[in-house]
């Protein structure tokens, strides 16, 4: 029996490697060999049904879909474990909703109904799937066949909870999950016993992750009231053998007196905590604390619901109370930083109320400021209050914190420690200034304004360079901020119209990463300075230096690979001589693998919660499941990773289309913004909506581009996949129909549409009437003349050229950006499907008749014309600037332009700070990139 087990597990291991290499007819081989030595297990005939649904022969998949259709109607059900596990997949491959797969567990269990395993493998798969309703039905008959298991209980109450608050089939089984949740729920508190011990009921909470799920429950359903008395009581609340003092606890029930608008109760409990929490009540020998948390309960969570009580009640006594206890922290010798962050909220709370309140936060501030000036934190914590203020106050306290940090001198008498200090108080100054006054877009004489703040920075980044400090490799200098603050200023310059300073802003980044080689928010920042101005390669090599990894795959690589197939999508080659070409395709797969990997282990991760009953883990990994799934950076990166697929023939190119079946409505954009630095004064547009100078893709976008490899995939397999993805974007008339597409991907929206409609017609032999298009087919192809015509007449004109900055260097402006490459790459991207639409269409139309052949021909022949004087003008203008990049002298050139514009303000100090040849070098950098670039252009040109 062993022997037989182990050659079963080899053949299955032998099929899986098979299947994960493509090798279809090799796999269907074992099996058949398997099959005439006699094997007729289920767990073969299931996996030979599986491996022909994935056959890349149409004839073999049908024969896989009859195959699957004799096993779900056959008299006697698969009753074997793996082979239900297999059955199970073979009906997700086919994204089949036939009922009898529904069936296929419980005829199963009708079976073998001891088989505690298979009602455990039956239940973790729907659960897997996010089949909640599935599962809880799974649960329940787990539940009822092994009353005395506690697993099934639990099991059940949790997918009674996900099934009730996702969507299900109705509303009143929506409702009826729900209450299923709360009853089993409400009973298995019910259940705890002083007397008894916890294990002595299995349905009973006996651990306080089932008190965290009882509150799950009881709060998605507002029963807050319920759950505060569950924390009160005795034998399950707070202080219970249970909870045993859990401090996750107190958040939650300071959190639902809100909910249940119980402000006397919240501010009693809080003060009583932070009252325990007193450095001078913790000196007390004989004191008799409220609770026993001690000094954790100084919790900015415990503050926070102190002063939200007490804006609520809204008494002058409770409000003099609650002010008195806050100062009672900030003595000299009780010190609290969450005890001064409270007093400014309070006070801010207090201005509507109080006309000493404006004043009194003033100074709290400059206390504030005084104490903590030399931290990083004290921008950010002082940012919520000093916008406060009046106008005439905030000029009042910038004036005297500056002051006040002249009080830390920095002169060479100076400790190192309290030369640190001063830079970092500078900086914190600088900060301020720029969140309320420098960022302003009304702020009086604005440009002189920002360039005399861009010297400020510089000038101290520099003097913060003067002082020898050994840092980690991992860590940024002290004043690096300063230097983000001067590139930051910059960048409202160059939207002011000074186009020189984005070249300023990159010079003072690299010089800044070479010392801070790890410095997260200058990475970022100079990654997409880069690729906002073309130089793709520049950025591909920065972004290895961010050694993304993991969720950082979803939440920020998009910052390189937005849109990186259109600007650049061939190999970074102008590395340094120690590095290796960096190929973003490599890297794109790294991030779309690393997605699916992801989906893996957070199926490992729910096993083993399941198992051992961590259930508030449980609910945030499914949570970072569903949003790794749906994340709209995954989808993305396959659209991404395909159109350089394209460029590439599709060679050394993974085929990821398996993963947009996956795609959804409710496809959620987790894009991260908030690792980007941020000053901005509020109801500014954030620093990195700043530095994005294209529109963010989303579902329309990402839904056009999906368009487009349906029709890229119809010229390579000869298919109908041309699928309906209307749900992800607005309609037709809608206006925001183009609103995350460039001008270039608007414009060739309509002729990928109208390259569909030719081949549907064609191919199922339909007239455009009957696909709902207006216009006849004779129109159709008159339009596709048209719109050839009308790019060609624009590439003509130097100005017209997509994305090409109207001047060259030859003329002694800067050069080109990313609208050039991007205009380039999406135009090139359409040429070959439209020269195959219409191969198609000559060769069809005979057996159709839908048109003249002759004017067909015209047509395709017009069109194809139109196309090669395209490319021949897209080459000639390619090979013009990159013979301009490569005249001699034309680094110096650019750096001559962007420094020539302000002499006696930036410029000096720039030059002091890097040097020309510093400069130079990062000119030609940037030239070689842009070369790069073009190299890819003309690599990509099609020939005919």
């Amino acid at each position: 029996m062993n022997s037989q087990h182990s050659a079963s597990a080899r053949r299955s291991k032998q099929l899986q490697e098979l299947l994960d290499g493509k090798h279809y007819k090799q796999a269907l081989n074992l099996c058949e060999k398997s099959f005439k030595k006699g094997d007729k297990s289920e767990d073969l005939l299931v996996t030979w049904v599986n491996i022909l649904l994935g056959h890349p022969d149409q004839a073999r998949r049908e024969q896989g879909s009859r195959e699957l259709d004799e096993i779900l109607g056959r008299t006697h059900p698969i009753s074997e474990t793996e082979a239900l596990v297999a059955l199970n997949n073979a009906a997700k491959a086919r994204n089949d909703d036939d009922p009898r797969i529904q069936t296929i567990w419980e005829r199963a269990v009708s079976v073998r109904q001891g088989d505690e395993d298979l009602y455990r493998t039956w239940f973790k798969t729907k659960f897997l799937e996010g089949k909640w309703t599935a599962a809880q039905k799974a649960a329940m008959m787990y539940m009822k066949k092994f009353p005395l298991n506690r697993e099934p209980f639990f099991w059940n109450i949790i997918t009674c909870e996900l099934a009730g608050t996702h969507k299900s089939p109705t509303e009143t089984d929506q409702k009826i999950l729900r209450q299923l949740a709360y009853r089993f729920i409400s009973k298995a508190a019910a259940d705890v016993s002083a007397e008894k011990p916890a294990s002595s009921n299995v349905r009973a909470l006996n651990s306080l992750e089932d008190i965290f799920l009882l509150l799950k429950v009881y709060r998605s359903q507002e029963r807050y009231a319920e759950a505060l008395e569950v924390l009160d009581d005795p034998l399950t609340g707070i202080t219970s053998r249970l909870s045993n003092n859990s401090w996750e606890l107190v958040r939650q029930k300071i959190e639902l007196y809100e909910l249940c608008h119980l402000w006397n109760e919240e501010w009693q409990f809080c003060a009583e905590i932070l009252k325990d929490a007193h450095p001078d009540y913790l000196q007390n020998k004989y004191r008799y604390p409220y609770h026993p948390f001690g000094k954790f309960g100084d919790d900015w969570k415990v503050w926070v619901g102190l002063l939200s009580a007490t804006d609520m009640i809204n008494t002058s006594e409770n409000s003099e109370v609650t002010k008195q206890l806050i100062k009672s922290y900030n003595k000299p010798r009780t010190i609290s930083r969450n005890a001064r962050l409270a007093l400014l909220r309070y006070f801010s709370t207090q201005i509507l109320k109080n006309a000493q309140a404006q004043e009194e936060l003033l100074s709290a501030c400059r206390e504030y400021f005084m104490e903590y000036c030399a931290k990083v934190i004290c921008f950010r914590d002082l940012q919520p209050y000093v916008s406060r203020l009046e106008k005439p106050l905030r000029e009042k306290f910038l004036g005297l914190v500056a002051r006040d940090t002249k009080s830390l001198v920095c002169n060479g008498r100076a400790s190192q420690s309290e030369r640190l200090e001063w830079v970092t108080s500078e900086i914190n100054v600088l900060k301020l200034d720029y969140y309320l006054f420098v960022s302003l877009e009304s702020t009086p004489n604005r440009i002189y304004l920002l360039r005399a703040f861009v010297k400020n920075c510089l000038r101290l980044y520099k003097v913060s360079l003067s002082i020898e400090i050994t840092i980690p490799v991992s860590e940024r200098r002290p004043g690096d901020d300063a230097a983000m603050l001067a590139v930051m200023a910059l960048l409202k310059l160059h939207h002011l119209g000074d186009s020189s300073v984005v070249f300023q802003c990159i010079a003072i980044l690299e010089f800044l990463l070479a010392d801070s080689k790890h410095n997260y928010e200058a990475l970022l920042t100079l990654i997409r300075l880069y690729m906002n101005l073309g130089t793709g390669s520049l950025a591909i090599q920065l972004h290895s230096r961010l050694s993304v990894r993991n969720l950082q795959h979803a939440t920020i690589s998009w910052v390189l690979y937005t849109r990186i197939s259109t600007i650049h999508p061939y190999a970074s080659t102008s590395t340094s001589s120690n590095q290796t070409p960096i190929d973003s395709s490599k890297n794109l797969s790294l991030a779309i693998d690393w997605h699916k990997s992801a989906e893996d282990l957070n199926s490992v991760s729910i096993n083993r919660m399941l198992d051992n009953g961590q259930y508030s883990m449980l609910f945030d990994v499914l949570e970072t499941d569903r949003s790794i799934k749906s994340g709209l950076a995954k989808f993305m990166f396959v659209a991404e990773s395909h159109r350089i697929g394209r460029f590439s023939n599709f060679s050394e190119i993974k085929d990821y289309s398996s993963l947009l079946d996956e795609i959804h409505s409710s496809i959620e954009d987790t894009r991260d913004t908030t690792a980007f630095p941020d000053a901005e004064a509020d109801g500014q547009p954030k620093f990195e909506a700043i530095l994005t100078w294209a529109p963010k893709p989303d579902h329309t976008w990402l839904k056009s581009q999906l368009r487009l490899i349906d029709l890229w995939r119809f010229f390579q397999t000869n298919l109908m996949v041309f699928r309906d993805w209307s749900f992800l974007g607005p309609e037709k008339d809608s206006r925001a129909r183009y609103k995350s597409l460039t001008y270039q991907e608007a414009r060739a929206v309509p002729l990928v549409d109208l390259l569909i409609v030719i081949c549907t017609v064609y191919k199922v032999r339909v007239t455009p009437y009957q696909l709902g298009v207006d216009r006849s087919m004779h129109e159709l192809l008159e339009h596709l003349k048209s719109w050839f015509s009308s790019m060609n007449e624009n590439l003509k004109h130097e100005d017209n050229l997509p994305g090409l900055v109207p001047f060259y260097l030859s003329r002694g402006a800067e050069g080109i950006d990313w609208q050039y490459f991007h205009g380039m790459f999406t135009l090139l991207d359409i040429l070959q499907p439209t020269i195959q639409a219409l191969n198609f269409a000559v060769v069809e139309n005979p057996n159709f008749k839908i048109v003249d052949q002759a004017h067909l021909e015209a047509i395709s022949f017009d069109v194809k014309e139109k196309i090669d004087l395209i490319c021949a003008r897209t080459r000639d203008v390619a090979s013009g600037i990159l013979h301009n990049l490569r005249v001699p002298g034309t680094a110096a050139k650019m750096v001559e332009n962007a420094l020539e514009s302000d002499e006696n303000l930036i410029t000096h100090d720039l030059k002091a700070l890097i040097g020309m040849p510093g400069l130079e070098e990062i000119a030609a950098k940037i030239c070689s990139s842009w070369a790069e670039g073009l190299e890819g252009v003309l690599r990509t040109i099609p020939s005919r």
